[in-house]
């Protein structure tokens, strides 16, 4: 999926992501058409955990977040992330937010990001 910034008004935008497919390698992945700052993410079980599910989100292969534990998470549980890298929060245009999930992770990821100005 590509997200077009140009076509965002306001400055702040929403991405969400559904991880249904686990089973891809790749894990799910949004390129980002513009830059733009990575404020907020947070999840919803929309499965119940089982052993050794984990959720990260990450720019391009570089990790922003912990991986979170969603093992004990029953469905319907709501789940923030508990570290931000501030040095990866940033992206610019054709960078792409990377969902990598592990196990059987099934949970709908939600981004919130602001646009800003192009890195010089």
């Amino acid at each position: 999926m590509t997200v077009s910034i140009e076509y965002i008004s306001g400055g702040l935008f929403v991405v969400q992501v559904e991880c249904v497919n686990p089973e891809v390698a790749a894990g799910q992945k949004v390129t980002l058409k513009g830059p733009a700052r990575l404020l907020h993410a947070w999840g919803i079980m929309t499965g119940a955990g089982d052993s050794s599910d984990t959720v990260q989100i990450k720019k391009n292969t570089t990790a922003i977040t912990d991986a979170v534990d969603l093992s004990a998470k029953s469905d319907g549980a709501f789940f923030n992330f508990g570290t931000f890298d501030d040095a990866a929060m940033d992206f610019d245009d054709g960078d792409y937010v990377h969902i990598d999930s592990a196990d059987d992770a099934i949970c709908t990821i939600t981004m919130l990001f602001a646009e800003r100005q192009a890195t010089p």
